[in-house]
């Protein structure tokens, strides 16, 4: 799903708003959907820290309950496109943060010193 939002983001980079909306509209909603709702997945699915969980299923359930203000045009003081950046930031917020979290469980132990016969 992620590998999907993914594709949907390069779309809409490759077709902004002002040029072909249509393609621009495809390409942005993949993200919005379909890798927002995989967020949701990861965290529901994948055996994860308490911590790194509660984070993904928040992040996954914030860009969604924002994505229902923006699609019902209430911009809650945001404005359309403040609304659209809560939709779209917290996503790549969570791919930073879970390409950290990575690093650091994939990162070798010091060696403990033995002592010498």
């Amino acid at each position: 799903m992620m590998g999907v939002g993914g594709l949907g983001v390069i779309v809409a980079g490759i077709f902004p708003e002002n040029t072909i909306p249509l393609f621009h509209g495809i390409g942005a909603a993949l993200p919005f959907l379909v890798g927002n709702a995989g967020l949701l997945v990861i965290g529901l699915s994948l055996t994860l820290s308490s911590t790194v969980r509660a984070f993904t299923v928040g992040v996954g359930a914030l860009s969604l309950m924002a994505l229902v203000l923006y699609a019902s045009t209430r911009y809650v003081g945001l404005g359309e496109g403040g609304i659209e950046r809560v939709v779209a930031y917290p996503q790549t917020i969570w791919l930073m943060a879970f390409g950290w979290y990575l690093l650091a469980l994939g990162r070798p132990r010091a060696a403990t010193p033995t002592p010498a016969s």
